[in-house]
């Protein structure tokens, strides 16, 4: 099942939880050359306010400096949010 932890591709998602997003992920290598080694995931808390998330722990700016990182080792192709 494609929620099912340890599931094919569950690995390429971060912390490994599960494979929502197998199907784009297999798309973009398939269709626009993504190395799926290098895309990452960014889950986030959409109950927080940028803002609190911010403050919590540095997430936005994390997140940027991830994006930015994730570009950069994938030849420049833009990130996909």
């Amino acid at each position: 099942a494609s929620l099912a932890p340890g599931g094919i591709g569950s690995s390429l998602l971060v912390g490994g939880t599960n494979t929502v997003y197998s199907w784009l992920i297999q798309w973009l290598a398939d269709n626009l050359g993504y190395d799926v080694t290098n895309i990452i995931g960014l889950p986030y808390d959409w109950r927080l306010s940028p803002d609190k998330m911010e403050a919590r722990d540095g997430f936005l700016s994390m997140t940027r400096r991830r994006m930015e990182a994730a570009v950069a080792s994938n030849g420049g192709l833009p990130g996909i949010v």
